[in-house]
């Protein structure tokens, strides 16, 4: 296999392997079953809690990305997807959970989007995972790489 990608080291072998293509799933939302997010053609649900999956819909949402300082701009955004996902019988706690989510001086987004990510690699590589997490440089704009042709509302 070694020589067929050209390659003699293990160093090699893996950037031999980040140039091949990747096959990419369509990323499928389904608008009647609680925004259920389904790598489709890897047969598999993408599991969120309620919180994580509101913030990853609202980053769909913004193919442009999103400033994670800027967060308060989009709180009340968020809070409407998040009523539309989550059977939320405490409205004041899950007020506080997005609130804190946009409080820039809060690590809630980060830990969502480390949650986030690892659910995206515990069903994919690493390398396929990058195409479907939020991320970007820091203090840039972060989003969802995912070509939007592979984005399916439903």
């Amino acid at each position: 296999m070694a020589q067929a990608l050209g390659a003699q080291t293990i160093y090699e072998i893996k950037q031999a392997l980040h140039r091949c293509p990747v096959q990419l799933s369509r990323l499928v939302i389904h608008k009647t079953q609680d925004y259920a997010l389904e790598l489709v053609d890897y047969k598999v649900l993408v599991r969120l809690n309620p919180l994580c999956k509101a913030l990853y819909l609202l980053f769909l949402q913004h193919p442009e990305g999103i400033v994670l300082k800027e967060m308060s701009l989009y709180k009340t955004e968020l809070w409407n997807i998040y009523l539309q996902v989550c059977r939320h019988n405490d409205l004041k706690s899950a007020e506080k959970s997005v609130a804190e989510l946009c409080n820039p001086l809060s690590n809630s987004i980060h830990e969502k989007i480390a949650r986030i990510k690892s659910s995206f690699e515990t069903l994919t590589d690493k390398h396929i995972a990058e195409y479907y997490i939020i991320a970007g440089a820091r203090g840039k704009a972060k989003k969802i790489a995912l070509p939007p042709n592979l984005i399916v509302w439903q």
